[in-house]
């Protein structure tokens, strides 16, 4: 299980993050970090971020 060392309370950084492991077919992982983003407050890329888990059923 990876953990997000470097920036945990940074949703965006978790986003992308996120994304990254979604192309990489890591869905657990990447619905992991989307969820811990949008739990964070609110981000630029939130709107984004909240179309991604549906995206990875």
């Amino acid at each position: 299980m990876r953990q997000t060392p470097r920036a945990p309370g940074v949703p965006a950084i978790r986003y992308h993050l996120g994304l990254v492991c979604a192309r990489q077919g890591k869905s657990e992982e990447a619905r992991r970090e989307l969820e811990g983003a949008l739990a964070a407050p609110p981000f630029a890329e939130a709107a984004e971020a909240r179309k991604a888990p549906e995206a990875l059923k």
